[in-house]
């Protein structure tokens, strides 16, 4: 219910002591598309996608790393230092969570079933679908060898369906 506003809690950790955390990998999506979070009792303005994303662990607390949240995006030298040290997030993170947004097509289904019983696509994925999940903007984006890359454990959330 996006009525609803989603509480979230800041909590500072040391990477450098091995915590379990999610890091999680997403398109920010349309900047004018926005929703409302409640963070530490503030509101604080996220793009939907975001939003949705968030939603996702509503059920199933975990500490997430977020860029969007974790980087002030208006402060240029703590948005520099955060960037350079990405990598390490994504590295030590326990897992790196791949949000694809949602799932308007209804294409999720086929695509993870059918790849879970093999890498190659087999006729039970129609063309159409395919070619939407493979032009998904989360693809096209520069960080994306990087946060899947130096995951240690990777899963892919696109709409209500799960890929391990």
């Amino acid at each position: 219910n996006h009525d609803e506003l989603l509480p979230c809690n800041f909590v500072v950790i040391d990477i450098t002591a091995s915590p379990e955390y999610i890091a999680l990998a997403y398109v920010w999506g349309d900047a004018t598309d926005r929703d409302s979070i409640l963070v530490d009792g503030q509101v604080i303005r996220v793009t939907r996608n975001l939003r949705d994303a968030l939603e996702k662990f509503r059920r199933t607390p975990a500490w997430l790393w977020v860029d969007a949240l974790c980087i002030n995006q208006q402060i240029v030298s703590e948005k520099s230092v955060k960037v350079s040290m990405m990598s390490k997030v994504y590295l030590k993170a326990s897992c790196v969570a791949v949000w694809l947004g949602r799932d308007a097509n209804g294409d999720a289904d086929a695509i993870f079933e059918d790849t879970k019983v093999t890498v190659e696509f087999t006729t039970r994925v129609d063309k159409a679908s395919l070619e939407r999940f493979l032009q998904l903007p989360y693809w096209s984006r520069t960080w994306v060898l990087q946060e899947v890359g130096l995951a240690n454990e990777a899963v892919i959330l696109w709409g209500n369906q799960v890929w391990q």
